[in-house]
């Protein structure tokens, strides 16, 4: 629960400047924008002339559509997240009715059958070459997952219970992520077959635009339409909930003076164009390459996290040392930086970070190389985890405050009085007695008491 300074930094950087997910997303909601723009205009929309050059890797519509899709997005970055609640159970009924909606279209059209999913590829895998795929398949998946494994705290905290988002997290991951890779792997399969498109796409925007195009009617217009804004309703939530609101609280971590959440929403949400998203979804070679990138940089950050919180600190936080900027702080480290957790990430990382050239230039990287990055996600994790745990055998690091060293917790026992030792309390961290004034002080300010129900009742931070 607990933010270390170095895990920010990195957090923030591999969010931004690898393109994270918003900016990724965007863009995909961009290309389903410029279908849904086609949809409504009809033909018009495709004749625009495009003026940007072929290595640009967008054309002058697509850019249009993706800035439109943008404007959309940007407000909701202003909305605090309990709000987007409405957003999200919309999205629950009516993204899954039109994935539904155009698989079944595809499986009629196609004589009631999914087709050859077997076949979809341009080669058949056999043997080894087969296990490798799919031990690829998985570490791509588990990319996916990444993000939301390190920033699932950021989210968390605004549950009522622990059980709103244990059993939350089982279902989407193992149930509706299952659900969702199938219905693309069954409507692709369907839409491939000679009487329906004849031809596999990679990516769903390509799928709607052909399908609209193959036919073209009022009738498809109408459903390519409803299609294509129930993916981006689903991005839309997405991108606010799971992608720029972790990146808010993480640069709120590094400039908690100058920066919350919601100004790091926004900066987070101005950076997307200006990081030319649309070469990261140009083909999908390029695509699972960037996926790939997510396991090398973020699971070593996993395996620290669990390392520390499992085993180095038996899954106790004392809440009054992470207010605590001094020296003495158990959280403080040397000057603020954990250096035995930057190592840990740079071992984690430095393991499988050379088979990233696998995805671009196949043919000068050795086999064992892209086979060490297609395990990257347990490889990195693993040595992330292994590593951190050694160096803080060798160099133990301060479970307890200074005041109580050589105190002995057992696991998780400070989780009862939700991090206080007996005799603390938020005015252990406010400096304030409790008790002490009334509601308002002289001064204008909240008392000790109604600013700690406050805290609970909003939960820990200021969004605002």
């Amino acid at each position: 629960m607990f933010v270390l300074l170095y895990s920010d930094i990195l957090r923030v950087s591999i969010t931004i400047a690898l393109s994270d997910m918003p900016l990724a997303n965007t863009m995909s909601s961009g290309r389903l924008m410029s279908v849904c723009l086609f949809a409504i205009f009809g033909r018009g929309w495709e004749r625009i002339p495009n003026h940007l050059p072929a290595n640009a890797g967008i054309t002058s519509k697509d850019l249009l559509a993706f800035m439109l899709f943008w404007m959309i997005q940007f407000p909701l970055m202003f909305i605090h997240p309990r709000h987007m609640r409405y957003l999200y159970v919309f999205k629950a009924i009516y993204t899954p009715a039109t994935l539904f909606g155009v698989l079944g279209w595809a499986v009629a059209k196609n004589g009631g059958s999914l087709g050859n999913i077997t076949g979809l590829g341009k080669k058949h895998a056999e043997g080894s070459e087969l296990a490798w795929g799919m031990v690829q398949a998985v570490n791509a998946v588990m990319a996916a997952l990444c993000p939301i494994l390190i920033n699932t705290a950021d989210v968390a905290r605004y549950a009522r219970r622990p059980s709103d988002t244990s059993w939350a997290q089982f279902g989407a991951i193992l149930i509706s992520k299952v659900g969702v890779m199938f219905i693309g792997c069954a409507t692709t399969s369907a839409a491939a077959g000679p009487n329906v498109i004849g031809k596999v796409f990679w990516n769903v925007w390509d799928l709607y635009h052909a399908i609209l195009t193959t036919y073209y009617s009022p009738s498809a217009r109408a459903g390519m339409f409803f299609a294509s804004t129930g993916m981006m309703c689903a991005v839309l939530a997405t991108n606010v909930g799971t992608n720029s609101l972790p990146v808010g609280a993480d640069i709120t971590g590094i400039f908690p003076r100058w920066i919350n959440i919601r100004r790091g929403q926004v900066l987070c949400a101005l950076l997307a164009p200006l990081l030319v998203p649309w070469k990261i979804i140009a083909n999908a070679q390029s695509f699972l390459a960037f996926l790939g990138s997510y396991t090398v940089m973020l699971m070593p950050i996993c395996g620290i996290m669990v390392a520390d919180y499992f085993l180095i600190r038996k899954g106790n936080i004392h809440v009054p040392s992470i207010y605590n900027a001094s020296p003495d702080s158990i959280y403080m480290y040397y000057k603020g930086w954990n250096l035995r957790a930057i190592a840990a990430w740079v071992a984690g990382v430095a393991l499988t970070i050379h088979g990233i050239n696998g995805n671009l230039n196949p043919k000068k990287t050795s086999q064992a190389s892209k086979n060490i990055y297609k395990l990257g996600f347990i490889l990195s994790g693993l040595m992330g985890f292994l590593t951190y745990w050694a160096l803080c055998v060798i160099w133990p690091v301060e479970t307890a405050p200074k005041e109580r060293s050589g105190t002995v917790l057992l696991f998780e026992e400070l989780a009862s009085s939700e991090g206080f030792f007996d005799g603390e309390s938020v005015a252990t961290i406010t400096g304030r007695i409790e008790g002490e004034g009334d509601d308002i002080t002289d001064n204008g300010s909240e008392s000790v008491d109604v600013k700690e129900a406050r805290v609970k009742e909003k939960g820990a931070g200021d969004y605002v």
